[in-house]
């Protein structure tokens, strides 16, 4: 493979081997240079750029392999770490962690998000930390500070087992909106 050559490096005087005249003009500091080159060297550059195209694509797979490589790497070390911190894996979550898990809401919302007229949100699919999915469904939507919710329940479902969290209803400070009592999260 040739390598690059800087434009100031080359005589613009002189042809390789004077077959061929190949302008290449180039501004710079706003002085206009002719380079001459012969066929075989624009044929090699020519092969050169298709070449470092195919180098270029192949680079970006490799990337996204090895990104994704990486990633199941570090989802696989994840799962070790909640394994050796006692989370367990996909269905196996005590009911202590799905009440410690309810109260910070910990699960990630996936898929669709459905809300009702004042925005509260209704219905979305879940992923609690270990992995396993559930359904985030609203019991009672507040009527006081509109747009949130002050009882729901979340479920937790493997391997045709479901075990439904409820969070019963929070009672609010009347002028911020935030929880002034809630109760213990209960599961079933």
């Amino acid at each position: 493979m040739l390598e690059p050559v800087k434009i100031s490096e080359l005589d613009p005087a002189a042809a390789l081997d004077g077959t061929e005249i190949f302008p290449l003009v180039q501004t710079v500091a706003g002085v206009l240079k002719t380079v001459k080159a012969p066929t075989a060297y624009l044929k090699t550059m020519q092969d050169n750029a298709a070449a470092s195209a195919q180098t270029a694509s192949d680079k970006a797979a490799l990337a996204v392999t090895s990104a994704g490589a990486a990633l199941i790497s570090q989802t696989a070390a994840a799962a070790s770490a909640l394994a050796a911190a006692g989370v367990g894996t996909p269905g196996q979550a005590t009911n202590a962690q799905l009440i410690t898990w309810m109260i910070a809401q910990a699960w990630g919302a996936s898929g669709v998000i459905s809300y009702d007229a004042n925005g509260a949100e209704t219905l979305f699919g879940v992923l609690w930390p270990d992995g396993t999915p559930g359904t985030f469904t609203t019991i009672t939507p507040s009527t006081a500070f509109l747009g949130s919710v002050d009882a729901w329940k979340v479920t937790y479902v493997f391997g045709g087992v479901t075990k439904t969290v409820t969070q019963s209803l929070v009672t609010r400070n009347a002028t911020t909106g935030k929880y002034t009592n809630r109760p213990t999260p209960t599961v079933a």
